[in-house]
């Protein structure tokens, strides 16, 4: 397996980096840490050094993704190191462009990124970035914030948002495979605003057994929900089942869907407090 994970030096992306270690550490597995630089660097960080040509500021930065790679390799027992092997390389342009054009290149399993939860600019550059990666990439990408409880090594249950198309059968299996448990549950949540037809439950019962007989390893718990406010009746969905991922798939659409129906993968991202793994259809 390979895992692209997207650093800026943040404890965001850095606790994003411990999370996916220690949830791959009995995996073999490729983790490339990546970061990406433009002639807008940090000036708090070089403050009288901010005239630095780009030559002798990636040495800095190589240094400081070296020093982000030891860490992690601290997180790992004799044997575990043998399962992970970490590359790190840097990026040098605009973020919304280079990591992009980099994970399609890589052709990760994975595409890993921190999304802070603090409302301000840092947040909504941040939320862009990975908005923008949606867009431009093929790969799934797993957005995790910066809660330090967060435990993948530990998933029991997870919740799928499903509206019942193929593609999402197609994700599930995915993210299915990417798990190193012997066993979770899944929470496969249809939403519906109005009213729940004949069809809607033909279908979740369809799902019900199809998952049953499957994944027999795993759990399923197919379920409708009729909700006006979908952040909110997700918000308690995750309370009520103690859920610690949230999975879906983001559809194509054109114009005119996205101004009479916002994504939802948005939303989450600046509402969740726990990681959220999107796959595109």
């Amino acid at each position: 397996m390979k895992i692209f994970i997207g650093i800026d030096f943040s404890e965001c992306s850095i606790n994003a980096a411990q999370c996916i270690v220690a949830m791959m550490k009995n995996k073999k597995c490729e983790i490339w840490l990546a970061h990406c630089y433009s002639e807008f660097i940090d000036l708090k960080e070089f403050k009288e050094e901010y005239k630095l040509k780009k030559e002798e500021i990636e040495p800095k930065y190589f240094e400081k993704l070296r020093n982000i790679k030891n860490e992690l390799s601290l997180l790992l027992s004799g044997d575990e190191k043998k399962n992970i092997s970490f590359y790190t390389e840097l990026l040098h342009g605009y973020a919304e462009d280079m990591l992009s054009k980099r994970i399609n290149e890589l052709n990760p399993d994975l595409a890993v990124m921190g999304s802070p939860l603090a409302k301000n600019s840092i947040t909504e550059l941040m939320g862009s970035i990975i908005s923008d990666l949606l867009q431009k990439v093929t790969v799934p990408v797993l957005a995790i914030p910066p809660n330090k409880s967060i435990q993948l090594c530990s998933l029991n249950n997870i919740m799928f948002l499903t509206d019942y198309k193929s593609t999402d059968f197609s994700s599930l299996h995915r993210l299915l495979e990417m798990m190193t448990y012997e066993s979770v549950s899944v929470h496969c949540i249809h939403f519906c605003n109005s009213h729940i037809d004949k069809y809607d439950e033909m279908r979740r019962a369809n799902q019900q057994i199809y998952c049953d007989e499957t994944y027999q390893n795993h759990r399923f718990y197919c379920k409708i929900i009729l909700s006006d406010d979908m952040i909110k009746s997700i918000n308690e969905v995750i309370n009520k089942n103690n859920i610690q991922l949230i999975a879906l798939t983001k559809v194509k659409r054109n114009l005119i869907s996205k101004l009479l129906h916002p994504d939802i993968s948005k939303k989450l991202l600046f509402n969740a407090q726990i990681p959220i793994i999107i796959f595109n259809e």
